[in-house]
């Protein structure tokens, strides 16, 4: 199994960094871990314990990969490792614990863990904190933070122009594909964003919107014309991946409001919507029962 797979089938991205300078690592460590001693890792290298971590994720051994990040963090005080746990925990929806790391990290000018955290702020609707955190992104000339401010600009604002402008300079950018093809409504044009984001990284989120989109025959040939490996990707289409939970799989369904298959959040009222139903609909109250 190479980088790539490893990153495909387990659902996760790796650091550009980390890739360069631990590939062999994290290819010895997914392949051979059984045969190595589990705390047979490096504790004074935050990057190593990260793909230790990473490895239990691919195992669903959540519980481990979290406590491994603590220690890391604990040991090195190193932000990439509070960002990671962060994310970890935003995919558990733990979503409090979630936004702890990543204000750990932004607070201390970690790029990544602002525009996370400057992302979950934009979808509670407060704007003040929103704006805060995103700007520590904007004035890197960060692409994440750009597309938050896309998604503010076309959810809040309702200034849609200026919003395809900045998604349209992000060329070569998956989750700005990813986040145009969300918001847009013309069906085609969603094809065509979520076809060149499975180019980019064919995530199952991605793949997955497609297939509420499309039946299996008109998506097999959209795979064909933009030269897609269907073999490979129909692994990723029949796999359960760290968005489904075991104890929790009834939250990946069709959302009552825009009718589109995918992952649903419970509000307060208990009423379950997509995140960007939520962000578009519900800023103050549930859209469904006004509560």
């Amino acid at each position: 199994m190479d980088l790539e797979d490893i990153e495909l089938y387990c659902n996760l991205d790796f650091d550009p960094d980390m890739k360069k300078k631990y590939e062999n690592i994290i290819i010895d460590i997914f392949n051979n871990f059984n045969n190595m001693c589990p705390n047979n890792y490096n504790q004074d290298n935050p990057d190593i314990m990260v793909i230790v971590a990473l490895y239990y994720i691919s195992k669903k051994e959540f519980t481990t990969a979290i406590n491994i990040l603590l220690e890391a963090i604990i040991i090195n005080n190193n932000y990439n490792i509070s960002c990671t746990l962060g994310i970890i925990l935003n995919i558990l929806n733990k979503k409090e614990d979630s936004i702890k790391y990543f204000k750990l990290g932004a607070d201390n000018n970690h790029i990544l863990s602002a525009t996370n955290l400057a992302y979950e702020y934009l979808c509670q609707g407060n704007r003040d904190l929103y704006f805060y955190y995103n700007n520590i992104g904007l004035i890197n000339n960060d692409e994440n933070a750009q597309i938050n401010k896309a998604i503010y600009l076309w959810t809040f604002k309702k200034d849609i122009i200026s919003a395809e402008e900045i998604f349209n300079n992000l060329s070569n950018n998956y989750r700005a594909y990813y986040e145009h093809a969300k918001l847009i409504s013309d069906i085609n044009k969603k094809k065509a964003l979520l076809m060149k984001a499975i180019q980019l990284k064919p995530k199952k989120p991605y793949i997955d919107m497609l297939i509420s989109l499309t039946g299996d025959y008109e998506r097999n040939l959209l795979y064909k014309k933009n030269n897609i490996n269907i073999n490979k990707l129909i692994n990723i289409d029949n796999s359960i991946t760290i968005r489904y939970l075991e104890n929790d799989i009834s939250r990946y369904s069709k959302c009552p409001t825009c009718n589109i298959k995918t992952e649903l959040f419970k509000l307060k009222c208990n009423h379950s919507l997509c995140n960007d139903c939520i962000i578009k609909y519900c800023q103050n109250k549930c859209c469904i029962c006004y509560k």
